[in-house]
């Protein structure tokens, strides 16, 4: 207000002094006079602002909203497929087309092989594919089988761990060199007990005590050419004695069949066998129930020997294994082993095996000394290399890393 009132008195000032110049002057002009024009102050002007009203506002109620959802539209989810884990790779079985012919070494009849090789054919037979043969051949045993496989006379034969041994790192006697057809198809047929008995007539405790009494022992071995005959000359030797001694001491030495072996020592014509003697084979359960026989302890020095230089096994003869064999009595093992020929198709060795593994109850009914078979652990340590086709079937079966 203040304001507006100056510029009004400013604008009435410079109205008087324009009418002024614009005055016509009379002949005498007097001097105009000097006008002094004091602006009065401006009142002080106090502006109170009166304070609004104050306003009430009241919201108007808003409309009832009735709101109907619109129903989502039907979603159809297609769930993506879990993925399948992946599971190790089936066995791949081969199936066989054409005849095969599987010849298989044994021993005489009555020996442990040939039971065991009989009932094998007859397992064979069942998964071969029509027309195929089976033959059990008999023979000198398992020296002499080693030797037919890697000649290809037999294809698959019973041999041990350490013939097929030897029959890879030559031990002369029986090799004089390698045999590089060789393979392994079932190790660790059996836990084979070996053993020395005598009749108890003989008062023969020990193979010490024999040599001491120079005793003119009349002694049955299997036939030469098998594992048997072997063990004998090998033991023997390691008490220090040859065949030539028993027989400078009167005593005799021969080499025959089981059953030949079992006739003998039960009618007196023997009284002395050196053999593979398993637990309670027919042939020599039959000896011991029929005459009282000494199943004689090998241990000490000579035992280590035979495990160190010749590869076999340190172990016992149960107790109740055979009659009077009451308490289990230290000796050697030499597990058996089916050899088969390196040359024989990959394809039938798999079938083989497989036929062996599936029918372990008809092996066992067999002979139960090959209840201890067991193929998860049999094929860690072969005598002679495992046949490529077994070797497979080990691994796809998951016996085998």
């Amino acid at each position: 207000m203040r304001r507006l009132f100056t510029v009004m008195l400013m604008l009435t000032l410079v109205t008087v002094l324009a009418l002024s110049a614009c005055a016509k002057p009379t002949a005498t002009t007097a001097p105009a006079a000097t006008v002094t024009v004091t602006a009065a102050p401006a009142p002080a002007v106090t502006v109170t602002p009166t304070p609004a009203p104050a306003v009430t506002v009241t919201p108007a109620p808003k409309p009832a909203v009735t709101v109907t959802p619109t129903p989502a539209p039907a979603v159809t989810v297609t769930a993506s497929p879990s993925p399948t884990p992946t599971a190790a790779p089936k066995p791949t079985v081969p199936v066989l087309t054409k005849p095969v012919t599987v010849r298989i070494g044994t021993l005489d009849p009555g020996s442990s092989l040939y039971v065991w090789g009989a009932g094998m054919a007859e397992i064979f037979k069942s998964v071969l594919p029509a027309g195929s043969t089976v033959d059990v051949l008999v023979t000198a045993g398992g020296i002499a089988n080693v030797l037919m496989v890697n000649d290809g006379r037999a294809e698959i034969s019973f041999g041990t761990k350490a013939i097929d041994r030897w029959s890879q790192i030559p031990q002369d006697p029986p090799f004089k060199e390698k045999l590089p057809k060789v393979n392994s198809l079932a190790p660790a047929l059996t836990t084979f007990p070996v053993g020395f008995y005598v009749a108890k007539a003989t008062g023969i405790t020990s193979v010490p005590d024999m040599i001491a009494k120079r005793y003119p022992l009349k002694l049955l071995t299997f036939p030469i050419g098998s594992g048997g005959e072997v063990l004998a000359r090998m033991l023997l030797g390691e008490f220090g004695i040859t065949y030539d001694d028993i027989k400078r001491w009167g005593g005799s030495v021969v080499h025959t069949t089981g059953g030949e072996i079992g006739k003998m020592m039960k009618d007196g014509t023997a009284n002395g066998v050196i053999a593979y003697l398993g637990t309670r084979h027919p042939i020599h359960s039959d000896v011991f129930a029929t005459r009282e026989m000494v199943l004689l302890p090998i241990s000490g020095i000579p035992a280590d020997n035979m495990v160190r230089k010749y590869g076999y096994g340190a172990g016992v003869m149960p107790g109740g294994a055979y009659k009077g064999v009451d308490v289990e009595v230290p000796t050697l093992t030499d597990p058996h082993e089916l050899a088969i020929g390196a040359d024989v198709p990959a394809d039938v060795a798999y079938i083989l095996i497989k036929a062996l593994v599936d029918n372990q109850n008809r092996l066992v009914a067999t002979d139960a000394d090959l209840k201890a078979f067991d193929p998860k652990t049999a094929w860690r340590d072969p005598g002679a290399p495992l046949h490529p086709g077994a070797a497979r079937y080990y691994k796809e079966a998951g016996f085998m890393p």
